[in-house]
């Protein structure tokens, strides 16, 4: 999973342990952690974590809408 780090005026960089790793991120920086992790972070700092959208696994459910020729 990949996480966005969005930051806070109060909390401008996150420095924590994670996956067996220091994971130490400034606001906008993105990071990829296992899910679990990712689940963990987006749990415990709501607002502060947000998945990043490019990298999020695609809807087979939504389809595209037709063209018009």
């Amino acid at each position: 999973m990949r996480l966005v780090f969005k930051g806070s005026e109060l909390l401008p960089e996150y420095r924590g342990f994670r996956d067996g790793r220091l994971i130490h991120l400034y606001a906008g920086e993105a990071v990829e952690v296992k899910d679990e992790a990712g689940d963990s972070l987006l749990r415990e700092f709501p607002g502060l974590f947000v998945e990043d959208i490019a990298f999020a696994p695609a809807d087979k459910q939504i389809k595209e809408p037709r063209r018009r020729k």
